[in-house]
């Protein structure tokens, strides 16, 4: 039996450990490759908007012989970070191609700039540390002056270059609205550069991007959704099938049913079943198999789930703990009583935290109302904290669905 497993669980699912995403991939790579092009690809984590970005960016350059710059905001914390991102990209992207292209942008920075070269030997560059400690406002035109250096680079050399900044609303996190509006009278003005922005944090950017806010009618928004469960049914039943193993729609029904509509749940599960059903050395794949890699992920996921229940107040516990196993409203009559909720209005405000702390999803779909932003977050508190209440229900318990003909 081939030891591959058909299912990656690390890094940017790429080859033929991606799939579907055509009409997105087409869009992306359309903007990147077209001029003054300002795209917003807008999705919840765990979707596969990385991997689509990169497929895209990949075309862009292939098909259209675009110079893409692709920035990784995700984990700065500050806006000095924000332009070592792009001057780090800028370095990857355009030093390949243009000799000069380290004088020139040190020469036209004028900043506290310093190369650095990375793991490889290949030449980096990052603002001085200092200016991480510098006003709001000197960052800010740092920033500025780097987007206008690529920008003013890429027009002299004639060629087409294209900028994604992925978790774009980090801008704000770290720079305040302040921050936003400049960022958005920066690009408003590169007409030989593409923007992509990309972000996760949907209430964040809705507020971005409503009237009132910094992005308003600046981007054209490409909603980025699940995937369809009958494609994505296939592809699993077919990877598995692909090394050896007989599987059967019901077994990828069941790991949707279970891991939900992320792209990154579904395969994680996938990728456990498949080593499951390799444990055993079988040959046919069962839904079983499927329930005690569940079981299993949420065990390897413990120690993160546990520190985020020690993290809440009593009141969103319990809360968790009536999404998670609730069977009507949540809060009607029954199910505070059950879970020990309280007042209605304690319990509406305990769900809006922990939306806000995207531990929570509304949905009308589900009885309860609510279904967890993580579905191994949901068989943690099955598992480990309903006994708290002298509860017990499988961690593979699916949420019952709302009754349409309920009034």
């Amino acid at each position: 039996m081939p030891a591959n497993n058909p299912f990656q669980i690390h890094g940017l699912a790429r080859g033929p450990f991606f799939t579907d995403r055509a009409d997105e991939i087409r869009r992306i790579a359309a903007a990147l490759s077209t001029p003054g092009t300002k795209l917003l690809l807008v999705g919840r984590r765990r979707m596969g908007k990385s991997s689509a970005l990169a497929e895209a960016a990949e075309r862009a350059r292939r098909r259209h012989k675009t110079v893409v710059l692709e920035v990784d905001l995700s984990t700065v914390s500050s806006l000095a970070d924000v332009g070592t991102r792009l001057l780090d990209a800028a370095f990857a992207a355009l030093g390949r191609r243009w000799k000069d292209v380290t004088a020139t942008l040190l020469q036209r920075l004028q900043l506290g700039v310093r190369l650095v070269p990375d793991a490889t030997g290949t030449m980096g560059a990052s603002f001085d540390v200092a200016l991480r400690d510098a006003d709001p406002v000197a960052q800010q035109r740092a920033l500025e002056r780097v987007l206008d250096t690529i920008a003013e680079i890429g027009g002299a050399k004639g060629r087409r270059v294209s900028i994604i900044l992925d978790e774009f609303q980090r801008v704000g996190h770290v720079g305040g609205e302040a921050a936003e509006w400049h960022l958005r009278g920066v690009v408003q003005k590169h007409d030989t550069v593409s923007y992509v922005f990309a972000g996760s944090e949907l209430g964040v950017i809705e507020r971005m991007t409503a009237e009132r806010g910094a992005f308003y009618e600046l981007l054209t928004p490409l909603p980025f959704g699940p995937i369809d469960p009958g494609h994505m049914t296939a592809w699993i039943r077919d990877r598995m099938r692909g090394v050896g193993l007989a599987a059967t729609e019901e077994v990828a029904r069941r790991c949707l049913a279970l891991a939900g509509d992320r792209t990154r749940d579904v395969v994680l599960l996938a990728h456990h079943t498949v080593l499951e059903a390799r444990s055993g050395r079988s040959k046919v794949v069962t839904t079983e198999q499927v329930n005690r890699a569940f079981a299993a992920l949420v065990d390897e996921q413990d120690l993160q789930w546990g520190a985020r229940w020690a993290r809440l107040t009593v009141g969103m516990q319990q809360v968790l703990r009536a999404v998670a196993a609730g069977t009507s409203g949540l809060t009607s009559a029954a199910m505070r009583r059950d879970f020990g909720l309280g007042p209605t209005g304690t319990v509406t405000n305990a769900a809006s935290a922990l939306m806000e702390r995207e531990l929570l999803l509304r949905t009308p779909d589900l009885a309860v109302g609510y279904r967890f932003d993580n579905p191994y977050f949901r068989g943690w508190v099955l598992a480990r904290a309903l006994h708290d209440l002298g509860r017990h229900l499988p961690v593979v318990t699916l949420p019952p669905l709302r009754d349409p003909s309920a009034r």
